[in-house]
């Protein structure tokens, strides 16, 4: 029996707020849990779908079809809109790498990098270690950057793009204006 409600998260305004509670402890947190970061990389990529339920991203090259259309809610426009987002694409990646471990299928994706808590007296959690030699993470990098800025950059456009900004209908005119755009570039 399909449901669209995942155990208390029934909505994608309440996936949204677990993702910033878990983002929140994250930060806080002085030694970094893989799990905790896999769970906010998962939702942040996913809870696009959560807010266009159904649509799937439309491919202009296979033409229009059932399954293969065009944005026509504010929702769909912004399923689309979001892709443009280069630290979006990033999570995105680091998402199906975690799921499919394809290795070269990263284009955004250069380099991952673990930094560790050596001096043992200074960990807090010994299970937070996943290899005792390096000792607990207390930061993650992708491509030199550290992913808690990724994180909050796309947790901000979600927030500010869909979940605060009453004005939907300029959603339309944005993916008209990517799209314009990427056409442009494509044809030369």
């Amino acid at each position: 029996m399909a449901t669209s409600k995942l155990f208390d998260i029934i909505s994608a305004r309440v996936f949204l707020n677990s993702l910033e509670i878990e983002i929140n402890r994250y930060k806080l947190d002085k030694e970094k849990s893989a799990g905790q970061l896999l769970y906010i990389i998962m939702g942040l990529n996913h809870l696009r779908e959560w807010i266009s339920e159904g649509y799937t991203h439309y491919n202009r090259k296979k033409g229009i079809t059932e399954d293969n259309r065009p944005p026509q809610k504010s929702s769909e426009y912004f399923y689309e809109i979001i892709w443009n987002q280069e630290s979006f694409r990033i999570i995105n990646e680091l998402c199906n790498f975690s799921k499919h471990h394809e290795e070269g299928k990263k284009f955004l994706v250069r380099e991952t990098e673990s930094i560790h808590i050596k001096n043992v007296d200074e960990w807090e959690k010994v299970s937070d270690a996943l290899n005792f030699g390096d000792g607990p993470v207390k930061q993650y990098l992708v491509n030199g950057k550290d992913i808690i800025e990724i994180l909050e950059e796309v947790l901000k456009y979600y927030q500010k793009e869909w979940f605060a900004n009453e004005n939907k209908s300029r959603l339309e005119k944005i993916y008209q204006e990517i799209n314009k755009q990427q056409f442009i570039k494509s044809s030369f």
